[in-house]
């Protein structure tokens, strides 16, 4: 009896399908050049699908365009080099980005902002007036990490996956990370990154965090998340009064946007707290990393079931080996 499970070394760059080896006989043995075609076939099929298994990415999945590409092989070809830091938001908007450089974003109050876009993690603010000269401040921020939903107001109530966190309350968020409140402070760490809330009642300030920002090998954007980009030039950009962000944030093509610039910030706009549809400036939209990869162990698992199945109906149907004496070969 074989066990092609046995010969799967999902380990290894390329899997070692030793058991293959066993359909060689037949492309020119007892049962024919027709059957020898048909495992021939199988053979590959099952080779490509343990080099899925096994990482391989030269059988490229394909997005539907023709090109071969497909978010679920968004993994460099070579290790990027680490991006760590800490950016700050504060005030009516003040940015401070990772690189060091400084600028304000106004926004208008009432809309939804993207301030972090990463893999599997999307930060979005909410613009609130401040005061009668046209200036804002954050008053909400959501976050979408996976399958976690967290909740900031500027008064510091938070809400994580429906329930409220409580002062002095630490929780454990799914898959990993956790969302810790102490008084008017609230920590969420999740994956590459940990942002610390200060509520102030009026406007949320914050500071973020990451020891690598691309470990998963995606660039993050957003209004500050572009500033963890690995170079050491400071965007500094427009302040003050109806500043928006201007000859530091980029545009949507990717070019810098220019001194003075107001229009250009509107390209961050999300119609929500948890909208990952932020595709204006990060290829990855965020969370769809995330489905892809879930997408993708579905897939191998259906595929490997499938053959498994399809070989083992080969083997039991006794009319179709009438008359020959075959190996009991069982999967």
């Amino acid at each position: 009896m074989m066990n092609i499970t046995n010969n799967f070394n999902i380990n290894s760059p390329r899997p070692a399908l030793q058991g293959l080896s066993a359909f060689a006989p037949v492309q020119t043995g007892i049962f024919g050049s027709g059957f020898g075609d048909l495992f021939g076939g199988l053979a590959q099929a099952l080779q490509g699908l343990a080099d899925m298994l096994g990482g391989n990415t030269s059988y490229p999945v394909g997005d539907g365009s023709g090109n071969g590409f497909s978010f679920l092989d968004r993994q460099p070809a070579s290790p990027m080099k680490p991006i760590s830091g800490e950016a700050r938001i504060w005030g009516d908007p003040h940015f401070i980005g990772a690189d060091g450089g400084q600028y304000d974003v106004q926004g208008e109050a009432g809309k939804t902002y993207n301030l972090l876009s990463d893999k599997g993690f999307q930060m979005n603010g909410t613009f609130e007036k401040w005061g009668d000269d046209g200036a804002t401040v954050v008053g909400k921020v959501g976050i979408t990490a996976g399958s976690n939903y967290v909740q900031v107001d500027k008064t510091g109530n938070t809400i994580i996956n429906g329930q409220e966190l409580k002062d002095g309350e630490r929780v454990q968020l799914r898959n990993g990370g956790y969302a810790e409140r102490k008084g008017s402070e609230i920590i969420v760490k999740k994956g590459e990154w940990e942002v610390n809330f200060q509520t102030q009642g009026d406007h949320i300030n914050m500071d973020i965090r990451t020891d690598n920002a691309v470990s998963d090998g995606v660039t993050p954007h957003g209004l500050i998340g572009q500033t963890f980009d690995a170079d050491d030039d400071a965007r500094n950009g427009d302040k003050g009064s109806g500043a928006q962000g201007g000859g530091a944030i980029e545009r949507a093509d990717g070019s810098m946007s220019q001194a003075g610039d107001k229009d250009t910030v509107k390209s961050y706009e999300v119609s929500a707290l948890w909208d990952t549809t932020f595709h204006n400036h990060n290829s990855d939209f965020a969370q769809q990393g995330v489905y892809h990869d879930q997408a993708r162990e579905t897939m191998q698992f259906a595929m490997m079931m499938g053959f498994s199945s399809l070989i083992n109906n080969l083997f039991a149907n006794n009319n179709l080996f009438s008359g020959i004496a075959t190996p009991n070969y069982r999967f």
